[in-house]
């Protein structure tokens, strides 16, 4: 799924696109709650219902999510 910039995504407002590569796209967001600047990786639509894929995709939000590293921004 493609976002067009200004869009909210849940409690999210999509600001730039960043990347896209085989398996989503990656948008700099806004935690309308927070405020927060974060980046947004949403798979492709197309992969979605792969479960492999899927599945692949999960493992890769979780590597990232306990990377901790001084020159990793959090």
């Amino acid at each position: 799924m493609n976002y067009e910039i200004g869009a909210r995504v849940g409690d999210y407002e999509v600001l730039e696109i960043l990347g896209s590569g085989g398996m989503g796209r990656v948008y700099k967001v806004r935690n309308i709650l927070s405020d927060r600047i974060e980046a947004m990786k949403i798979l492709l639509p197309d992969l979605a219902g792969n479960p492999g894929l899927a599945d692949r995709f999960m493992r890769e939000i979780k590597v990232q999510a306990s990377l901790d590293h001084p020159n990793i921004a959090a």
